[in-house]
């Protein structure tokens, strides 16, 4: 008895320490407010560009892909100039790579800038959302993009609200008055 106790709690640690290796995912509205950008794009190109990175264990090749915006949901990006947007291909798989869909297919990106200036997906996976029939097919998948466009305006109106404006001029004026 004592031993299937035993290989019970061994099982139940092994799993608990494999989850906390997992990537957590954040709430959708958080990854909406979290994101400096949400677009709709094409992909239109995808090429090698010939240099390598080492992560962790493997080396990825850098891959350029180049996407033209279809619907600019959240941020300021040209909607006549494409964009660029790196990820790395591993030889096999590679738990968490972000990989974009092939050529001439849509997607939803949650992005941002780094350090750099290079645009990167939030949260990594997560913020590529593959698209067919202008439904979501993997991650996002029973959202629309018509909650999506919601979450934008909610949060951008909460930020413009009047109650809102009132807590900034307030604490403005607290900052002030503490010099």
């Amino acid at each position: 008895m004592s031993e299937s106790i035993g290989k019970v709690l061994f099982i139940l640690f092994f799993l608990q320490q494999s989850a906390e290796a997992m990537m957590r995912f954040m709430p959708t509205d958080q990854l909406v407010a979290t994101s400096e950008y949400i677009v709709v794009a094409r992909v239109q190109t995808v090429s090698d560009t010939g240099k390598s990175i080492r992560w962790g264990a493997g080396v990825g090749r850098v891959i350029k892909n180049e996407l033209q915006v279809i619907e600019l949901i959240k941020g300021a990006l040209s909607p006549e100039k494409p964009f660029i947007l790196n990820t790395l291909k591993f030889d096999g798989w590679m738990e968490d790579n972000v990989e974009l869909p092939s050529k001439g297919s849509n997607v939803l990106l949650f992005f941002t800038r780094d350090e750099k200036g290079e645009l990167k997906p939030v949260n990594g996976i997560q913020g590529v959302w593959y698209m067919k029939n202008g439904e979501f097919t993997r991650i996002g998948h029973g959202t629309t993009l018509k909650q999506i466009r919601e979450m934008v305006q909610n949060q951008q109106d909460a930020c413009t609200s009047r109650a809102f404006t009132s807590l900034l001029d307030s604490a403005e004026m607290q900052t002030q008055s503490s010099y």
